[in-house]
């Protein structure tokens, strides 16, 4: 069902009806724009211009885009700064996450731990939250700081107005789900990006004459997922139902089920 939800977002037709291609290419030709390639070329990356798409619109939320848009898009990124005079074309490292928190207010006193003379916490300077998805226990754990990554629990903030321990949990989800999405997102289109430069290098040297072909280790087999994030997105739709039936049960906003 997923293959063919990805297949769709790309269509066959679309290469076939793409009258400004040539019918042609010499060998050895260095190709520097998809304007290059013939429509068999086109088609025969076909599942590497699906699998790019699915990126933009499953990953990245992009899923008012047709598929002349994608297919459009996808030639685009093949060719940015690139021409098959390149040959080297390796995989992308790991993007690393970022330890992002969100602002939840301002500490009331200013405290010290005894361990450590020097890891002062000052009075009313900023409080943030942040997370870390731990998938072996399925859970989140979470870090109160300050700017300089100091810990401490939530009692000595005091919050902005109106924010509670549950909603600042929520935010905190909701940022990380929006930075997580950006790297796995940004590491998968580098990914297929390489993948898919490495073969039209192969074909500029035979030229037109030569049928294309796509080899088994030509695709890019090893994408990230986003099962951090799905983790994420339930917990907030968990926390988000609690708040909504504490607030159903008594009329007004009030306080936390969750206050660690």
């Amino acid at each position: 069902m997923a293959s063919q939800e990805r297949d769709r977002l790309i269509l066959r037709e679309d290469f076939i009806s793409d009258d400004k291609v040539p019918s042609s290419r010499d060998p050895n030709t260095v190709l520097r724009n998809h304007s290059k390639l013939t429509r068999e070329d086109k088609l025969a990356l076909i599942e590497h211009a699906q699998e790019y798409a699915c990126v933009l619109v499953h990953q990245r939320g992009q899923a008012s885009a047709n598929s002349k848009k994608l297919l459009k898009r996808f030639h685009a990124e093949i060719f940015l700064h690139w021409s098959t005079a390149q040959k080297r074309n390796r995989y992308p490292s790991h993007i690393p996450r970022l330890s992002t928190g969100v602002p939840v207010g301002s500490l009331k006193k200013t405290f010290s731990n005894d361990a450590a003379k020097d890891a002062t916490r000052k009075c009313d300077e900023p409080a943030y939250l942040r997370l870390f998805v731990n998938e072996n226990a399925k859970s989140i754990e979470w870090t109160w700081h300050n700017g300089q990554g100091l810990a401490f629990t939530p009692e000595p903030i005091e919050f902005e107005p109106g924010l509670t321990v549950t909603q600042a949990k929520i935010n905190a989800i909701h940022n990380y789900d929006d930075h997580e999405r950006q790297r796995i997102s940004s590491y998968n289109i580098q990914r297929i990006t390489c993948a898919t430069r490495r073969i039209p290098v192969k074909w500029a040297a035979g030229g037109s004459k030569i049928p294309p072909k796509v080899e088994p280790e030509d695709m890019d087999s090893n994408p990230a997922t986003c099962s951090c994030i799905d983790l994420a997105c339930s917990m907030a739709t968990e926390y988000s139902q609690i708040v909504k039936d504490i607030n159903g049960e008594s009329g007004v906003r009030t306080g936390d089920p969750d206050s660690n």
